[in-house]
């Protein structure tokens, strides 16, 4: 691709991802002889852009740049480097134009002249994926991290997730897991919370109760207040659960919430549904024990 041609596509891609801001989306021209070779633009802190260039210290047998590069470099604003660290340029002139001969630049001060020959672009920003399609550019699908990757879950992994937040986890016979927490003045209750795979490993379910059982005259009134918590939070849910033995009923406040993974899910998805679970059952436990227990909500309109 010639020189002039080759800036005006990183132009005009540029021109498209500007555009728009979305913050912790990016944008990257990489070499297509040369893939380590690469410029990075990102959006951070509503909508200020700064810049990367890749340091070709992050494989397992790093090349770091060479003395004069990383000088070349200094000179244009890009300063960092190291391992498994880029070169970064912060809160850049969002101008297009300038950009795409800033990318032009920092290929020549960083790998030298003649290594950006025909440009590869990958982007996590929407507009300009699309885009890039439409012009039939060429693109590189960006590569999801490990911890953002569909994988089938399993009780180890729960377990793990759970050690990684230092919670003393203790495991059943049938894989579930199970942490506590001791009675506090603010939750006014022991906690104890599960956390298991259910319905032949399709859902996995974070459920928590209380230390004591609710007396029967206060069912109404516990229902109702569920009932208000519901209304107003998204996680978790609670409810009232009588455990029946013979004709003897035994009601526990409980709270649960359940995740779908038959087809896979992300670490990060499991490490996040788990922490607004827990959250959520030390607010509502804080919520219950500083509320009335007796009465009832207020009907709408009254």
């Amino acid at each position: 691709m010639k020189r002039d041609e080759r800036l005006e596509l990183i132009r005009r891609v540029l021109e498209v991802y500007l555009g728009e801001p979305i913050d912790k989306t990016y944008v990257t021209v990489e070499s297509a002889d040369n893939p380590d070779d690469y410029v990075q633009f990102i959006f951070h802190d509503s909508g200020v852009l700064y810049g990367e260039v890749g340091s070709h210290e992050w494989t397992d047998s790093p090349e770091p740049l060479s003395d004069d590069a990383r000088k070349a470099l200094i000179k244009l604003g890009f300063t960092g480097g190291g391992r498994r660290k880029n070169y970064r340029s912060e809160s850049l002139v969002q101008d297009p134009q300038f950009l795409a001969q800033l990318v032009e630049r920092l290929f020549q001060a960083a790998y030298g002249r003649g290594r950006l020959g025909d440009p590869v672009f990958s982007t996590t920003h929407p507009p300009t994926d699309v885009w890039l399609h439409q012009m039939q550019a060429w693109v590189r699908s960006p590569e999801l991290p490990a911890s953002r990757r569909l994988v089938h879950v399993t009780s180890d992994m729960i377990k793990e997730l759970l050690e990684r937040r230092s919670l003393k986890v203790f495991t059943d016979s049938e894989g579930g897991h199970m942490t506590f927490w001791g009675w506090e003045p603010d939750t006014g209750t022991e906690i104890k919370l599960w956390f298991k795979l259910e319905n032949d490993d399709q859902v996995y379910r974070v459920s928590a109760t209380s230390d004591r059982p609710e007396p029967p005259d206060s069912w109404a009134n516990v229902r109702d207040r569920c009932n208000e918590w519901n209304c107003e939070n998204r996680w978790p849910k609670a409810y009232l659960w009588v455990r029946h033995e013979g004709e003897q009923q035994t009601g526990f406040l409980e709270l649960a919430d359940d995740l779908p993974v038959g087809c896979g899910a992300s670490v990060c998805l499991l490490d996040d549904f788990t922490g607004k679970v827990i959250n959520g059952t030390f607010e509502f436990f804080k919520w219950w024990n500083a509320t009335p227990r007796t009465g009832s909500i207020e009907k709408l309109g009254s």
